[in-house]
C-alpha cells in the first residue's frame, strides 16, 4: 500500500517537472524562435554593406544646370554660357587630346572640383570670313585685341561654383584658407539665404600675388575684379559660389542667377 502511494507521488512530481520544463521550453521558443535560430543569432555577425556614394559633375539642360549630389539647380541667363565637366581628357601627344565621357567617381575621392563656370556668351569670329568679306584693318585689330584680353584675363565677369571636400572638418577650416585663392583679402563674414539655406558671405577685391605679376597684369589692360563668395557645408563639402565682376551692373546680372538657385 505504501509503495503504491509512493509511486503515485513520484508520478505526480514527475508530471509536474515535465510540465514545468515544457512550459519553459515553449516560452524560450516564443521569445527567440527555434533553438537552432537562437544559437545562429549569437554566433553569426551581420555585415552591413556600405552604400557607395558617387559625386555628380552635373549637367546643363534647357539653360539650367542640375546637380543631383548637391541637389540644386541654377538658371543660366540669356546671353551667358555655362561650362562644366563633360569629358575626361587623356593626353595623346603635345598637339592632340582624346576626350571620353567623364566617369563617375566616389565622392570620397574628390578633393576639389569646379562644378560650373558661367560667363558672358563668347561670340566666335571667323577670321576666314572676315578676310573673304574684306574686313578693315581696324576690325581685325579690334578683334585681335579683344581676343588677347579674353585669353589673358578671362571674361569681365563670371560665376565659379566650386566643391571642396572637407573630410570631416568644419567649414571654417576652408574659409580661412580662402585668402590664398586669387588673394581676395576677404573682410568680415556676413550671411545670405539662398533657397532656404544659409551661406556665409565674403567680399573682397582681387589682387596679384607679386609685384611683377601685378605690373604685367596692368600692362596687358587687366583690371582687378571685385569678389563676392557664398559658402555652405553641403554633404560634407564646402560648396562655394563665387562672383567676379568689375561693375555693379555686372554683379546684378550674376545675382539674378544666384537668387534663382533652387535646392531640393
Amino acid at each position: 500500500m505504501k509503495k503504491e502511494v509512493l509511486k503515485k507521488q513520484l508520478s505526480f512530481k514527475t508530471i509536474l517537472i515535465i510540465l514545468f520544463l515544457g512550459s519553459l521550453a515553449f516560452a524560450t521558443y516564443e521569445a527567440h524562435g527555434s533553438f537552432e535560430g537562437f544559437n545562429a543569432k549569437e554566433e553569426t555577425t551581420e555585415l552591413k554593406e556600405v552604400e557607395a556614394i558617387y559625386f555628380d559633375y552635373g549637367v546643363i539642360a534647357n539653360s539650367t544646370y542640375y546637380n543631383d549630389f548637391f541637389r540644386f539647380r541654377i538658371p543660366i541667363s540669356i546671353g551667358h554660357q555655362g561650362d562644366y565637366k563633360i569629358y575626361d581628357y587623356t593626353s595623346i601627344n603635345m598637339l592632340e587630346r582624346d576626350s571620353v565621357p567623364a566617369k563617375p567617381r566616389l565622392a570620397a575621392s574628390i578633393v576639389e572640383h569646379d562644378l560650373l563656370i558661367i560667363q558672358p556668351e563668347i561670340i566666335k569670329i571667323d577670321i576666314q570670313d572676315m578676310i573673304e568679306r574684306r574686313a578693315t584693318a581696324k576690325e581685325l585689330l579690334a578683334y585681335g585685341a579683344k581676343k588677347r584680353k579674353l585669353d589673358f584675363h578671362g571674361p569681365d565677369y563670371n560665376i565659379v561654383i566650386r566643391a571642396h571636400n572637407l573630410y570631416g572638418k568644419a567649414l571654417s577650416s576652408y574659409t580661412s584658407q580662402f585668402s590664398n585663392i586669387n588673394n581676395p583679402n576677404y573682410g568680415d563674414v556676413r550671411y545670405k539665404t539662398i533657397s532656404g539655406l544659409t551661406f556665409r558671405e565674403f567680399a573682397g577685391v582681387q589682387s596679384q600675388s607679386t609685384i611683377p605679376a601685378s605690373v604685367a597684369f596692368q600692362l596687358f589692360g587687366g583690371k582687378n575684379k571685385n569678389i563676392t563668395s557664398f559658402m555652405a557645408d553641403i554633404n560634407g563639402f564646402a560648396l562655394s559660389i563665387t562672383l567676379f565682376y568689375q561693375t555693379e551692373e555686372q554683379k546684378e546680372k550674376l545675382l539674378v542667377m544666384v537668387d534663382g538657385i533652387s535646392f531640393h
